[in-house]
């Protein structure tokens, strides 16, 4: 928010806008040229709520998925009488928490889903639908602090979060939803500082720039994104010392042992004025956003979006006019043949002056569940198997049967796992097989001469006794080709010959004692043998 929009429009917004929205006509203004490109995106928006007092000074929103509402911050600057307002999409307005007095233009960030369920945790572990908020600065170590409110907003910690060294406020909060950054919340400071915060409320400097910084998104790996795809991306400003540049997008990249305060490299959007906000368009959502002049929150259908769903939608401030909308929207992906971002207005998308903007959940994606591959562990008797309980993509352990721990029987046995999916309806379910593989084996002749022999498949240890008893015993040499098992034994005493092939249950072995004299043979038909191969 620019300093001369407080100063010159703050105290005479309502009249202007009231002027401005019941006029038929409006006052002309001077054509500014346009870069962006033609878009199929549209905006249709609409009011959902504005009141002069409930939601004068809004500045933030963000949607809490737990009870399909918007949550805003209000009366910029000062907080009071309070600093927070739960608006439905019908337009009422209630007050979300008692909390007041927290400075400035306050950010607001809700803990998402995984897969807008409104249940469970978030990829980086927040509780859904807990919200969370700049504080201001610690009265005694000054450094910048994060807010956390309880779902209902009955509850809060001041200082969930401190940013280490950090003397500005935070003006920007974004959940990571790219898993790039482990699903933290996404912090940009008025002097720079970029940051992640998990969800034990530990602060780590990501990045940081010499000037002021607003809006902060990390972007999926996604090709449309090019060079930028799987970064952190923030707003440049004119505001605090030195300037960003409040056309400008950085690209940012983390501290390494070679760039001690990290790197930002700057992306010109002349067509974008102040950012105000970064969204990735997800699937049959609506846009919210608030206009600080109007103080009102609007909001556009989903069907507007459709066709760039995935792209980056940013919003900006614009040049402030209380007597025209030059606060609008734009859709931004990379331009590969020209190497620069490429920014598209999305037409409908105007308001007097953008201060937040969020989308809401498309509907329910339910979770996925994947077993892991089969399990094969060698025995001879039934032993008891710890294998690893799947979880789904929410997050949710499997209930499996039999479960881990249990004692399995020889042979294969099929291991069942089901979980909620997250939306309801029928569950998800997978399944892996647990075999305990014997390895030993005794074929006897299958002609009814009465020798016999056994084998370990693992040590290579045999018996082969004939039908008139003469029996030997030795170790000989293993070798598995796919279902083929072979074993041989030549000493000066013998030669041992078996060949056993499970892909059709049949085996041949021949005993030679002394070498050359053909003592017996063995033929096996119908075998079963499990091998962990």
């Amino acid at each position: 928010m620019k300093p001369s929009s407080i100063l010159a429009t703050a105290l005479c917004a309502a009249l202007a806008i009231t002027s401005q929205l019941s006029s038929t006509s409006a006052t002309p203004q001077k054509a500014k040229k346009n870069l962006s490109s033609p878009t199929s995106a549209f905006a249709v928006l609409s009011t959902v709520a504005q009141d002069a007092t409930a939601l004068g000074g809004i500045i933030g929103v963000d949607y809490q998925e737990v009870t399909d509402s918007l949550i805003v911050s209000v009366h910029f600057l000062d907080g009071q009488p309070n600093n927070f307002a739960r608006v439905t999409r019908a337009g009422v307005i209630t007050q979300f928490s008692t909390a007041s007095g927290f400075p400035g233009e306050v950010p607001i960030a809700v803990a998402p889903s995984q897969n807008c369920s409104g249940t469970g945790l978030s990829a980086g572990g927040f509780t859904v639908g807990e919200v969370f908020t700049s504080s201001g600065n610690n009265s005694g170590s000054g450094f910048a602090t994060i807010a956390r409110f309880a779902v209902d907003g009955s509850s809060m910690q001041t200082a969930f979060a401190a940013l280490p060294g950090e003397t500005g406020v935070a003006i920007s909060l974004y959940f990571d939803r790219s898993g790039n950054f482990g699903g933290d919340l996404m912090v940009c400071t008025t002097t720079g500082g970029v940051y992640r915060v998990n969800s034990s409320g530990t602060a780590t400097l990501v990045a940081r720039i010499n000037g002021s910084i607003e809006s902060i998104i990390t972007l999926p790996i996604d090709s449309r994104f090019g060079p930028l795809s799987g970064k952190i991306l923030v707003g440049g400003t004119d505001l605090g010392a030195p300037f960003t540049g409040e056309t400008n997008i950085f690209a940012v990249d983390p501290i390494d042992a070679l760039h001690p305060m990290g790197t930002f490299t700057t992306y010109s959007v002349p067509d974008i004025i102040e950012p105000e906000g970064f969204r990735i368009v997800p699937a049959g959502a609506d846009f919210f956003g608030t206009d600080f002049l109007t103080q009102s929150l609007v909001t556009a259908p989903a069907a507007g979006f459709a066709s760039i769903v995935g792209d980056l939608v940013v919003a900006s401030e614009g040049e402030i006019d209380p007597n025209t909308k030059t606060s609008k929207l734009f859709d931004v992906v990379w331009d590969p043949v020209n190497n620069k971002l490429k920014t598209t207005e999305i037409p409908g998308g105007n308001v007097f002056q953008y201060e937040g903007m969020t989308f809401s959940c498309g509907g329910c994606v339910s979770a996925t569940l994947s077993c892991p591959g089969g399990i094969c562990m060698p025995a001879d008797a039934p032993a008891a198997v710890t294998y690893t309980t799947p979880v789904t993509s929410a997050g949710t352990p499997a209930m499996c049967t039999p479960p881990s721990g249990s004692v399995f029987p020889l042979g294969t046995t099929i291991v069942n796992c089901t979980a909620p999916n997250g939306c309801g309806g029928e569950d998800l379910a997978c399944s892996f097989s647990v075999t305990l593989a014997g390895q030993t084996l005794t074929v006897v002749d299958f002609g009814g001469s009465g020798s016999s022999f056994t084998i370990n498949v693992a040590t290579g240890q045999y018996t082969f006794t004939c039908g008139d008893g003469f029996s030997v015993s030795g170790i000989g040499m293993i070798r598995i080709h796919g279902s083929i098992i072979t074993l041989e034994d030549m000493t000066p005493d013998r030669c041992v010959l078996i060949m056993i092939d499970l892909s059709v249950g049949r085996a041949i072995a021949t005993l030679k004692s002394p070498m050359g004299l053909l003592r017996c043979t063995v033929q096996g038909r119908n075998l079963q043998l499990n091998l962990c191969m």
